[in-house]
């Protein structure tokens, strides 16, 4: 596997601090098309084997940019948002799309330096072959997307001691799979949960 990224920082000494990345990957393995088969027939009807293809690739860019500083604070404390792409061969890959978004408050509260809150969002998309394959098949269910947002706060107890809880309600999970009738797509999920940190 290939791996190549490139980024810019700027205003890391004054002002409001950000970085762009863009980077990519390549794979030099066999990857099973998710449609197709052999003889570039529909593999869902034929049930044939898939057809292979030589490698697979991906191209993603990041942004994080520090929008509001708090004034006489030099530690990153303000609020930052942050954009995450993420793209690939749809004919190859299950997942061919990948966004996530949000906006991150760092140390707001004047008493409470070191407490973070953030919101998120993310998106990730089944390949258009994928879903191909379903409607191919006659699944009444149809794979598409996962829809998910996050809010979480991280609070420190005391210095060394962190505890965030967080929440996440997810859209379509799994990309809209079915349950067990086969006939209905799973119910959206909510979840809840906690993470504690201790450094020493």
């Amino acid at each position: 596997m290939l791996l190549a990224e490139a980024d810019y920082s700027y205003n890391k000494d004054a002002g409001l601090p950000g970085t762009i990345k863009l980077g990519g990957w390549y794979d030099f393995g066999k990857f099973a098309d998710q449609r197709f088969d052999v003889n570039h027939g529909l593999q869902a009807i034929t049930g044939l084997d898939p057809l292979e293809h030589d490698g697979t690739y991906g191209l993603y860019g990041i942004i994080d940019q520090l929008v509001y500083r708090i004034p006489g604070e030099g530690d990153g404390r303000g609020i930052s948002v942050f954009v995450r792409v993420i793209g690939s061969p749809s004919d190859r890959n299950r997942i061919d799309a990948y966004f996530d978004t949000g906006v991150v408050f760092n140390g707001m509260m004047q008493r409470r330096p070191n407490d973070v809150f953030g919101i998120g969002f993310a998106y990730t998309g089944i390949s258009d072959n994928a879903s191909a394959f379903n409607r191919d098949a006659g699944l009444s269910v149809i794979r598409n997307h996962e829809p998910l947002l996050e809010i979480s706060y991280t609070a420190e107890i005391v210095p060394g001691w962190t505890l965030q809880p967080d929440f996440q309600h997810i859209w379509n999970p799994g990309g809209n799979v079915p349950d067990e009738t086969g006939t209905r797509a799973i119910k959206d999920a909510t979840v809840l949960g906690a993470r504690t940190t201790i450094s020493f």
